[in-house]
């Protein structure tokens, strides 16, 4: 009966197993001939009553009752009705009357008389839990405190108030560290006790002491080798130090133990996961929402390893289950809308992942552990890319500051604070931030190949081209790399050739070879020595002298060209001031053309392939109506400064744009005004 009370630290979770300790009562009585839930009151109580042992009975039938009660509320009256008729002590009755009436004013005065220490310490245990579920908390710790000082030795009393200090969710708290001390007072009372050691496990690993965790594992698993909850335990705090193939081996072994439990299938995924072996992660936590459908932990995971193989309508699916089944811990909240906002990014759906992202902050644990807090400091970094691709640039660098505050050296908050400084136009900045990612995380492809073209901006071609390659032979060992870093670092190798060649260009003393080569000086003129009006020309060449530069598909080529004859236009660059009043208006006609047939192009787009089209579409549209290359030539007051025949085609132009973007949004275009002005 007694290791039938230790049974409520039998689980694989945090919290109290009042399950298995009913169950493990239950045998207890059985295997001796008494099954109290057959046997009336009154023949249990005579049975009981002719024993030696029968005070420790009662004490017993008063724990299981208790047990009951918190597995659905009512079911303990049988064995309390058992144990009053074979207790006739005044002081249990009422203990046991107010109990069951809920009233906690009754059970205050109890703990409150003058005598109460007097009482069997198991007696003070039984209050002091009759206590805490009628919300009478500091009065439950005052008294098991209280009563462990009397009674030092007692082992379920250290235990009881090891457990009542170490409640689920509380984590990385001085209270832990109390928890600690109390359970290994109580193994030096009872050495033999494996579930005690794994409660010992848990708080140490919210604690990340992992080395002192491990060992507590391995004690407990000793003691009882097919303790399954031992080795989940494990496998988990072996995550956390970061010892993942050990830690699988750990997961399995539970597994293997007991087959059919879904929070062990749960947590193999989770090693898988961090493996990066998707698909068997997803087969793992099939197997556990099979095994629990209304596991919300299980879906969740099942979500992010769909998302990861590219099924993004299923993972949305089963992470919006997890969401539905309301997970009591907000751990596990966070981690749900965290999930959901990672996929709704990926569908470019923005702003709900922008309102996922925020939910799962709210909802962040209290007291995180270092593990938990990466996590929050992800989502921040995650709404920060987000904002930045919606064009809230602001906020997309408070996002990534959070993030690098909350965990300094987590390489992606670094690198997306990069591309949200990039876009906000302080390259210096951006260009530090991708080195501290790499820094961090020599192997992120991603910050390799955006420190490449950060560099080339600032006409570093050599540095840049040593960056491309880097990230472009790191990307291309990914099977779902998607991004042309193989042509990236081509044009890289060629800026940097063609550069050396450019001021024998313009002073015409050598001429382009080819269609490829204007394309490659009038980028190099453009972008590294801010030459807009030689950079048109370029590309009007090019184009002329190679159509299919440009042809009748949205091209960056053209829009890049409209971007160089617009500044130029408008009098910007170091070649500006060669420019007259003609040449300029060319420039502008030119670039009103060149945007003009890219909108063409994008509209036919929309047309042919509509839900392809339009998240990039969307993107494409708004850059258009921010991009400060058209600064000159778009809104009123620069309208204004043109001469006045320019001026109705460009309105036309931006208002075609704004009708395109809200096309693309699936919204009803505004009406267009005539422009008679």
């Amino acid at each position: 009966l007694g290791e039938a009370g230790l049974q409520l630290l039998d689980t694989d979770k945090e919290g109290w197993n009042f399950a298995a300790a009913d169950r493990a009562y239950r045998e207890a009585f059985a295997r001796h001939g008494w099954n109290l839930e057959v046997l009336n009151a009154v023949e249990a109580a005579e049975r009981i009553r002719a024993t030696s042992v029968n005070a420790r009975l009662v004490e017993t039938i008063d724990a299981w009752s208790n047990t009951r009660e918190q597995i659905r509320p009512g079911s303990g009256e049988g064995l309390r009705t058992i144990a009053q008729r074979v207790d006739n002590d005044p002081w249990r009755q009422e203990l046991r009357d107010a109990a069951m009436r809920k009233d906690r004013a009754a059970l205050e005065r109890l703990a409150a008389a003058e005598d109460i220490l007097t009482r069997p310490p198991v007696s003070l245990q039984l209050l002091s839990n009759a206590l805490h579920e009628t919300g009478g908390e500091a009065s439950a710790e005052r008294l098991l405190r209280q009563t462990q000082a009397r009674h030092p030795n007692h082992f379920m009393i250290n235990l009881k108030l090891a457990m009542l200090l170490k409640l689920p969710g509380l984590k990385h708290s001085p209270r832990n560290e109390e928890a600690i001390g109390f359970y290994r007072a109580a193994l030096a009372l009872q050495p033999l006790s494996p579930e005690v050691y794994n409660a010992l496990g848990i708080a140490l690993h919210d604690q990340e002491r992992y080395a002192e965790a491990v060992e507590a594992f391995h004690r407990a698993i000793a003691v009882k080798p097919d303790y399954a909850p031992a080795y989940t335990h494990l496998g988990n705090t072996l995550v956390g130090w970061g010892k993942l193939p050990e830690a699988e081996q750990a997961q399995r072994k539970a597994i293997a133990l007991v087959p059919e439990h879904a929070i062990f299938y749960l947590n193999l995924s989770l090693v898988l996961s961090s493996q990066g072996k998707i698909a068997e992660a997803v087969e793992a936590a099939r197997k556990a929402v099979a095994l629990k459908p209304d596991l919300p932990e299980a879906h969740v995971n099942l979500g992010n390893g769909l998302r990861s193989q590219g099924k993004l309508a299923e993972a949305e699916k089963e992470v919006r289950k997890a969401i539905a089944l309301k997970p009591p811990l907000s751990e596990v909240q966070t981690n749900a809308y965290a999930a959901l906002g990672a996929i709704l990014l990926l569908q470019e759906k923005l702003p709900e992942a922008v309102a996922a992202y925020r939910k799962a902050i709210t909802l962040q644990p209290a007291n995180p552990t270092a593990f938990i807090k990466q996590g929050i400091a992800g989502i921040h970094s995650n709404l920060g890319e987000t904002l930045r691709r919606m064009g809230q640039l602001d906020e997309a660098i408070d996002e990534c500051r959070e993030a690098i505050r909350l965990k300094k050296d987590l390489p992606g908050a670094h690198y997306n604070l990069g591309v949200a400084l990039k876009d906000k136009g302080r390259l210096d900045e951006a260009i530090d931030e991708y080195r501290e990612a790499i820094r961090i995380n020599k192997d992120l492809p991603e910050a390799h190949c955006n420190l490449g073209h950060a560099l080339l901006e600032k006409g570093q071609f050599r540095q840049a081209v040593k960056e491309l390659r880097c990230g472009h032979e790191l990307g291309s060992q990914n099977p779902r790399w998607r991004y042309p870093s193989a042509q990236w670092l081509q044009n890289a190798e060629k800026l940097a050739q063609l550069d050396d060649r450019l001021s024998a260009v313009l002073g015409g003393k050598t001429q382009p070879k080819d269609a490829a080569e204007r394309l490659g000086f009038a980028q190099l003129s453009q972008m590294h020595h801010k030459q807009y009006a030689a950079a048109a020309r370029f590309y009007g060449a090019a184009f002329t002298g190679e159509p299919k530069l440009v042809g009748d598909q949205p091209s960056d080529h053209r829009y890049n060209a409209a971007c160089a004859a617009a500044l130029a236009g408008c009098c910007q660059g170091k070649d500006a001031d060669k420019l007259d009043t003609k040449e300029r208006a060319r420039l502008r006609q030119q670039a009103l053309d060149w945007l003009r047939a890219d909108l063409e192009a994008w509209r036919k787009v929309l047309e042919k392939q509509p839900d392809k089209a339009r998240p990039v579409a969307v993107q494409q549209m708004r850059h258009w109506l921010e991009d400060p290359d058209f600064a000159g030539v778009r809104g009123p007051d620069a309208l204004a400064k043109l001469p006045k025949e320019e001026r109705p085609a460009w309105r036309e132009l931006w208002a075609d744009v704004a009708e395109t973007l809200a096309q693309a949004q699936g919204k009803a275009p505004a009406e267009k005004k005539t422009d008679t002005k």
